[in-house]
């Protein structure tokens, strides 16, 4: 495990190593006032430069995300009512108040410092204006970085963003002018109102590269269990918002559906609804907290969040305490006219204002640090909606899963020969991936055992052999230092350890992976006991911070 850790961070080390050293981002040109004096400018400035165009892109995409179009005269981004499409982006243009998202396309390219020969200036959404290649979506597989153009029904061309990542099966782009914002949206690969993607840089994966601290992940049943689940992306400090349908009248349900849009079998979606859980108070559109829901249904006309759910998850809810808070979607029945709340999301906000969405992890829990680390970098995911399972013991298949994730998900063309994992297998490609590695071998004859608990001897032992595969450490062989030997016998129980993983478990005291622990006048390094995903996360936590140091 240690060892996939290692491939990881070597993997990314190359990665950046290609790229010039990062520099702060200089405005191309001279802002107005109002915008110089928003939140957005200095997210702006917050952006490092690497060079790689495409990461550059998407990461100068994000720091705008959540701005909102304003009245003439007013380029802070905070509108809220306004649609007279008054933007910084098409100031710069030179299209003030005019449709902007092809603006901020061209915004985006210039802050980036990406040259106009790579992007041109555009001030509408057609691929020959930004003078990229174009590729239509069915023979292309999009990037972190692409530009992605968007055509309604009966138009050639109509709206343009830039892909932001692709991950369960749904492609995230950042749009401006979407709604009136600046923000993350979600689509299937297949769908209609997506017209094809620009392509102007190497064909890379960058995702390293990508991504703001401030930058949270949230998973959500829009659909109250009736549709599919949805993934979120939104910047601290700005809005999340949350799709009302957006379909005209004659709109097919297909449309609904596939558009991503929220739905309810025979019910139309009223607004939505967030309670703090610490009070059982409701969100008002103002900011106040309403006692009972009758007094904020009254106040705001029935919806409470009317259009789109404004939702802002950051230090600006967390003045009175840090709570749970609870987001409802409010559904009426078509025929009994019968209001109805359905639980979207439950998560928590912690004491540095941090998103934490998993029900089953405290802020007072020792691996709470350690785990979100791991949650950052991608390596874990929950095992079902808001449950992590901190304390769940982990399986074989598990640990390949996030050994194989730090290597970047490595495309996977072969076989496995373990007869007890089948191509549709969750784990197929992680285990097909590590055997191919040689650094698995079968448990019986053919058998690879997915759901068998592993030891802490045993993800050291993987971790270890993955490394010298890979040529990221040396076999100790006979030359295991005196030192490093005298350390381990320290410890009562090194004896327990297999032969086979001895040299695992010397490396990661060698590393600090572990240190074990002390009982009275003992020390112990508990080798055949079973690891949990919270231990794991604690031993790459460690392993990176010493690693990066």
């Amino acid at each position: 495990m240690l060892k996939r850790v290692l491939s990881f961070i070597f993997a990314a080390a190359l990665l950046i190593s290609a790229v010039p050293p990062a520099k702060a981002v200089m405005p191309s040109y001279l802002p107005t006032r109002s915008y110089v004096e928003s939140r957005f400018y200095q997210s702006l400035l917050d952006v490092s430069l690497t060079g790689n165009y495409r990461a550059d892109l998407v990461n100068v995409a994000l720091s705008q995300v959540g701005y909102h179009e304003s009245d003439e005269g007013d380029h802070s981004g905070s509108g809220i009512d306004s649609e007279q499409n008054y933007t910084e982006y098409g100031y710069f243009a030179g299209c003030d108040g005019y449709a902007w998202c092809a603006a901020f396309v061209s915004w985006c390219a210039r802050q980036a410092a990406i040259p106009k020969k790579v992007i041109a200036n555009s001030l509408v959404a057609r691929a020959p204006y930004f003078g990229v290649p174009f590729f239509d979506k069915a023979e292309y597989t999009p990037l972190p970085g692409d530009i992605i153009f968007f055509a309604n029904e009966g138009e050639e061309w109509s709206h343009v963003g830039i892909v932001l990542c692709t991950a369960d099966e749904l492609l995230y782009t950042v749009e401006g002018n979407s709604q009136d914002f600046t923000r993350v949206n979600a689509y299937k690969y297949t769908d209609p109102y997506i017209k094809g993607y620009g392509v102007y840089a190497e064909e890379e994966d960058v995702s390293a590269l990508i991504g703001r601290p401030n930058l949270f992940r949230m998973d959500y049943d829009l659909n109250g269990g009736e549709g599919e689940r949805r993934t979120q992306f939104t910047v601290s400090g700005a809005p999340l918002i949350i799709y009302k349908n957006q379909n005209d009248e004659d709109s097919t349900d297909d449309v609904i559906k596939t558009r991503n849009l929220c739905w309810r079998e025979g019910c139309r979606l009223a607004g939505w609804y967030v309670r703090r859980e610490s009070d059982g108070r409701w969100l008002t559109t103002d900011g106040e907290w309403e006692t009972e829901l009758r007094i904020a249904n009254k106040s705001l006309e029935r919806e409470i969040i009317p259009d789109n759910a404004r939702i802002f998850p950051d230090e600006s809810w967390s003045e009175q305490d840090f709570d749970r808070f609870t987001l409802f979607a409010a559904w009426q029945n078509e025929e009994s006219g019968k209001y109805e709340l359905t639980t979207a999301f439950i998560y928590n906000l912690d004491s540095l204002g941090r998103l934490n969405f998993y029900r089953d992890i405290s802020e007072q829990s020792w691996y709470y640090a350690d785990v979100n680390a791991m949650l950052d970098a991608g390596l874990f995911s929950g095992v079902q909606a808001h449950v992590f399972a901190p304390e769940a013991r982990l399986s074989r298949a598990q640990l390949i899963s996030v050994l194989w994730r730090m290597a970047g998900s490595p495309a996977v063309d072969y076989p496995t020969s373990y007869s007890d994992v089948n191509p549709g297998d969750w784990f197929a490609s992680p285990v097909c991936w590590a055997e191919k590695l040689g650094i698995l071998a079968p448990v019986a004859g053919d058998i690879f055992e997915p759901e068998r608990a592993v030891t802490r001897a045993e993800a050291l032992g993987l971790i270890y052999s993955y490394s010298v595969a890979a040529g990221k450490a040396e076999c100790f062989g006979d030359t295991v230092p005196v030192e490093l030997l005298r350390r381990a016998l320290g410890f009562c129980d090194m004896a327990d350890c297999p032969p086979e993983l001895i040299d695992g478990v010397l490396w990661a005291l060698d590393t600090g992976l572990v240190e074990g622990s002390v009982h009275g006048d003992s020390k112990y390094l508990s080798p055949g006991a079973q690891l949990d995903r919270a231990q794991l996360c604690a031993m790459l936590n460690r392993f990176l911070a010493k690693t990066e140091a």
